[in-house]
């Protein structure tokens, strides 16, 4: 938390491979691992509109297949939403 209504949420995700699948172009070992960062501001508990930025990567075998099939390799990408719950 930055502030009572300002929060920071880091997030990183990995993916994971034990064979070959052709057919998804994922390669055995770790395939990709993404981290991504939301700034919310919560104007109650229930409604928090947020900004964020991810990068996606890929890695190992899943890289060597995506180089092959001209496929992006590492991804960018900005986003804005709204979190809700009722």
């Amino acid at each position: 938390m930055l502030t009572q209504r300002l929060i920071i949420q880091p997030r990183l995700d990995a993916s994971l491979s034990f064979n070959k699948i052709e057919e998804l172009e994922i390669g055995p070992g770790l395939a990709a691992l993404e981290f991504s960062v939301r700034l919310r501001y919560e104007i109650r508990r229930e409604l928090a509109p947020y900004i964020g930025l991810a990068w996606h990567t890929l890695s190992g075998g899943t890289r060597d297949i995506a180089k092959i099939e001209g496929s992006p390799r590492d991804v960018t990408a900005l986003f804005v939403g709204v979190r809700f719950w009722f």
